[in-house]
């Protein structure tokens, strides 16, 4: 775990140790992101409900509609949308 390739038992390898990064120490994707490739390349699930990396808010299948703050990229909408 940590040079990039995927074996055996690993769900994803980004070439480091570090959490937080969608591929976590034990090289195991973790909840609310989504990875692929060889060295893993990770990037948060937007409108799964969890705010993970750059995402600003996540409110799962409200996101964009008139009752969210959140748009449908899982960022903030401006005021005058969520209250039209």
């Amino acid at each position: 775990c940590g040079d990039g390739l995927i074996v055996t038992g690993e769900g994803c390898d980004d070439g480091n140790l570090a959490n937080d990064d969608g591929c976590d120490a034990n090289c195991t994707v973790e909840d609310g992101w989504t990875c692929s490739g060889e060295a893993s390349t990770c990037a948060p699930i937007c409108g799964d409900g969890e705010v993970v990396g750059t995402e600003e808010c996540d409110e799962g299948e409200n996101n964009g509609e008139a009752v969210s703050c959140c748009a449908e990229g899982c960022t903030f909408q401006p005021a005058a949308t969520q209250f039209g």
